[in-house]
């Protein structure tokens, strides 16, 4: 059977949910080619040049105002699919949409692309309209939002299209190699921790939403009932409002003397969760989904997550972990003192049999193969 190609347009090259995605797909993918298509330079182009996969970084990254360099930029996508005879085009989220929607009108070549969310604004709005036959979503929460949005347009412009709730994933085979790897203890002092006190911590941008602020306010109030201490590694955004975040945070820290430590960011997550007695989400805006949780869970972690937005479908499938009150840090602090000390084997094994990379990314192909295949009998 003739393998067939498909041009993922990837908005970001930093590595996050989605970006996690774009990794799983360029390693499972069976019976296509992924060709990836990066509109912007980054540590995600770093990653596929060192796996030696196919992909291609904009001469003129984008710019939302500047007509000239979104021409450019559909030229360039116009290449590529000639290039690689391109049987199927997939966008990474809402803004990559606006480019795959626009280069199917061009092509004629189906086109599906993937809402991580959070969906919240006009570019998720006018995604919802452009030429596509699959939208992916990564909760209900997401879709809801999604559906919500595209309301603010005329529905006579909306196409033809099915949704799918799409199951995000951990990779398993990275999972056994970083556990086999990994000296819990000696890599938890590194940190300047106590291997014998519980350890509860977060992965995440460093942006006000992600509700670091409150995770930190839970562990000085839980630190007052019984020994804890909490750590979070998290990265910057270019904004301002993200430096400024991390100076508020570490004035919390300081002022107080609350046991967390912050670290920087980590291109090793997996790692990190392995270290962790405890992994929290403790977003303030409903998150979409809720990868950390997930990831956490596939390493042993107890999960924490709030009660509202995805990680509540998560707890809802994999009845596993705690619900606390969104952005209540009194609430979130009982339930870190109260969580279950499990057997994070227990954890590992519920988490690795509903969030597995590689059996996403052969539904993902099942759905290429139904869209290729209404396509060709038409």
């Amino acid at each position: 059977m003739k393998t067939r190609n498909v041009l993922y347009i990837v908005p970001s090259a930093n590595i996050g949910g989605a970006e996690t995605f774009i990794q799983h797909c360029a390693k499972f993918h069976k019976k296509y080619k992924p060709v990836f298509a990066l509109l912007r330079d980054g540590v995600l182009a770093e990653w596929l040049k060192t796996n030696n996969f196919e992909y291609h970084i904009a001469p003129h990254p984008p710019r939302i105002r500047n007509f000239i360099s979104q021409m450019q930029c559909i030229s360039w996508l116009k290449q590529l699919v000639k290039q690689y005879d391109i049987n199927l085009i997939h966008s990474n989220m809402a803004y990559a949409a606006l480019f795959g929607g626009t280069l199917s009108k061009l092509t004629n070549i189906a086109h599906l692309w993937f809402q991580h969310g959070p969906a919240s604004g006009l570019i998720d709005s006018l995604a919802g309209h452009l030429p596509h036959k699959y939208l992916l979503v990564n909760s209900k929460y997401t879709l809801q939002s999604q559906l919500l949005l595209e309301k603010k347009f005329p529905q006579f412009l909306k196409p033809n299209r099915k949704t799918q709730l799409f199951q995000l994933g951990v990779d398993l085979d990275e999972i056994k190699n970083v556990e086999q790897n990994l000296n819990k203890e000696i890599e938890i002092k590194k940190l300047g921790l106590n291997p014998n006190i519980p350890i509860a911590g977060m992965v995440c941008r460093l942006q006000e939403w992600k509700g670091v602020h409150i995770f930190i306010q839970a562990i000085e109030l839980a630190q007052k009932k019984r020994p804890i201490q909490g750590v979070v590694w998290g990265g910057l955004d270019s904004f301002t409002e993200s430096q400024k975040y991390k100076k508020d945070l570490e004035r919390q820290i300081n002022d107080k003397k609350i046991p967390v430590t912050l670290c920087g960011p980590t291109m090793t997550p997996l790692k990190q969760y392995g270290l962790l007695d405890i992994v929290v989400n403790a977003s303030i805006t409903p998150e979409p989904f809720g990868l950390s949780i997930i990831e956490g869970m596939c390493m042993g972690a107890w999960p924490i997550m709030p009660d509202e937005g995805g990680p509540l479908e998560i707890y809802q499938n994999c009845k596993m972990g705690s619900l606390f009150k969104a952005k209540d840090a009194s609430d979130l602090a009982d339930k870190i003192l109260n969580f279950e000390k499990a057997d994070r084997e227990k954890i590992k094994l519920k988490a690795h049999s509903l969030f597995n990379a590689q059996k996403s990314i052969e539904h993902l192909e099942s759905i290429f193969d139904s869209i290729l295949t209404t396509n060709n009998q038409k």
